[in-house]
């Protein structure tokens, strides 16, 4: 009973951190397989193609070639709210309220009403107008837009439990809002004890399930790439705010521009392939939509 306490106490440690631990027997049972590591064979993403068989690949990445689901960009010249509020809270005492301050001015700012609005889709008759923003299935995702829901609502609800509070995603979801006092406040909190942290400590990956941050690979018509966060959208802001120009990603897929017509996505007509091709531009050149318009205007000119 004493080890299974002490085990407790140290999960939620690393929890709070934005990480989890898992015993070798997890690994066997859930058959993970350990990343390759191809940063000295030439950091090509596209290794992922040869040189695996079921494993991710680990390469150093820009950050500014970083994009964050569903549709921030991490260049320099974007505006994405958890960098912004990281950046701010760098240069005050007082941190925590600063970045409580920031996401409170975004959340209450960005509200769209339907997944289509947040991939900035004008036809009213796509099926997303029918589904809320955090149901956003891209049109590379192997899940239909009903799968992509139950796995996003599960993963707002384990990410609510990791920070102690039973809520679920009517409470809101991290990347837009509205939200509750309930969600606004777990966002604050974990993103400045992980902005502490990374400040004291810095940032080492590892091999282990939650070890890096995990990524999409996008490539264009000619061969330019960029890369698109989906976990740990949390570290990457931390890092991007603390002025880190590259860093290493654990890269799990690739989605070629020129492979649009077999997209799940655009097979299964959920997207035509104007939309599919519009999305993945607006996502690999970092093109907020227009419901980011007011809160880019009233929060990112002033910083």
């Amino acid at each position: 009973m004493q080890k299974k306490s002490i085990e407790d106490i140290v999960q939620k440690i690393f929890n709070s951190f934005g990480y989890r631990i898992h015993s070798l027997e997890y690994f066997k049972r859930n058959d993970i397989q350990f990343p390759i590591d191809v940063r000295k064979k030439g950091n090509d993403p596209k290794f992922l193609r040869y040189y695996c068989k079921s494993q991710p690949v680990i390469i150093d990445a820009p950050i500014e070639k970083g994009r964050g689901h569903p549709v921030f960009s991490f260049h320099p010249s974007a505006s994405h709210p958890f960098v912004i509020a990281a950046k701010k809270a760098l240069i005050s005492t007082k941190s925590l309220e600063i970045i409580y301050n920031e996401l409170k001015i975004y959340y209450e700012n960005v509200q769209p009403k339907y997944a289509a609005e947040l991939l900035g889709l004008n036809d009213n008759n796509n099926e997303l107008f029918n589904y809320p923003a955090w149901t956003c299935v891209l049109p590379w995702d192997i899940e239909s837009i009903e799968q992509w829901a139950k796995k996003n609502e599960e993963s707002i609800i384990i990410e609510n439990n990791r920070a102690g509070i039973n809520i679920d995603a009517s409470h809101g979801w991290a990347w837009t809002g509205p939200v509750s006092e309930f969600k606004l406040n777990i966002e604050a909190k974990r993103l400045h004890k992980l902005l502490k942290s990374v400040k004291k400590y810095g940032y080492k990956r590892n091999s282990n399930p939650d070890g890096d941050i995990k990524s999409t690979v996008l490539i264009d018509e000619n061969d330019n790439w960029s890369w698109m966060a989906t976990t740990g959208q949390h570290r990457l802001s931390v890092l991007s705010a603390l002025g880190k120009k590259t860093i290493p990603i654990r890269v799990n897929k690739i989605v070629d521009i020129d492979d649009l017509d077999i997209w799940p996505n655009v097979t299964s007509g959920l997207y035509t392939k104007k939309e599919a091709r519009q999305i993945f531009n607006r996502i690999f050149h970092g093109r907020l939509p227009a419901c980011f318009n007011d809160w880019c205007q009233r929060s990112v000119n002033n910083f």
